[in-house]
């Protein structure tokens, strides 16, 4: 999903209810934060028939403290031993 359609949808709603919503914004913007630090990290680090997909609360736009990150290494093709260390350096 798009971060700026995401915040759109809640800004138009919170506008038409005429309500405010700071949990919620506080967690897209927290969420930003942590998917642009994912970006930089894992295209860093990504081999050439590696994807890093992350799900969960950050795909969501749903971060708070206690969130964690979900996610999943795709090869394209067999595993190899080389993909283990960057399973694990993705990892840390």
């Amino acid at each position: 999903m798009d971060s700026s359609f995401s915040a759109s949808k809640v800004n138009s709603l919170q506008k038409h209810l005429g309500v405010e919503w700071p949990s919620i914004e506080k967690a897209h913007s927290d969420t930003l934060v942590m998917r642009n630090g994912l970006s930089d990290l894992f295209m860093k680090r990504r081999a050439s028939d590696t994807t890093v997909v992350v799900f969960g609360s950050v795909a969501r736009f749903e971060v708070t403290q206690k969130s964690d990150v979900d996610w999943i290494l795709l090869l394209d093709g067999s595993a190899t031993p080389e993909h283990r260390p960057l399973a694990a350096e993705v990892k840390r």
